[in-house]
């Protein structure tokens, strides 16, 4: 296990609100990073999450790479940005209730933080031009559990995950 990666770093989210990296201790959390050629992929691997019982509540936090994207279009990658997440979210909640479990705030369990100057995903040696997301796993005091790049990533994160659960669940 290494030390937090991410300690001390907060960058923007959607509608204002701000990511704190350090906000998260306390259980696992899934970190993907991605960008405008990983955003399919990204979306999948966060849908297997939630359609697994046991991984289903595991907070993720999306860090979009967007350090390439010029000052003057950054206000429209914004609000196309929150309106994907605004759909995403109401996907995960009907993906939740269809599995008939307790309805939540996705928003509490899914953020997105948008990283314009490429400080965070920059950190993990990903750029707007790779087409394969990072995955990061961490445990409960942010130490990374696991960096997963491969397709079909759903496996690998639920292994680390299952490396911080109690009695069976995560």
């Amino acid at each position: 296990m290494s030390a937090n990666p991410l300690a001390g770093h907060v960058i923007p989210g959607v509608n204002g609100t701000a990511v704190d990296f350090d906000a998260h201790r306390g259980a696992p959390l899934v970190v993907v990073l991605g960008n405008r050629h990983t955003q399919k992929t990204g979306h999948e691997i966060i849908e297997s999450l939630r359609s697994h019982p046991q991984t289903m509540s595991v907070p993720v936090v999306q860090v979009a790479c967007l350090r390439d994207v010029p000052k003057p279009l950054q206000a429209m990658a914004t609000r196309h940005i929150t309106a994907g997440y605004r759909a995403q979210l109401s996907d995960l909640a009907a993906r939740r209730a269809a599995l008939g479990a307790p309805a939540v705030d996705e928003s509490t369990l899914l953020n997105i933080a948008l990283d314009w100057t490429g400080e965070v995903t920059g950190g993990f040696g990903f750029s707007a031009a790779d087409r394969t997301p990072v995955v990061l796993v961490l445990d409960h005091e942010q130490r990374q559990l696991a960096r997963v790049t491969e397709p079909g990533a759903f496996a690998a994160i639920r292994a680390a995950l299952a490396t911080t659960s109690v009695e069976g669940t995560v």
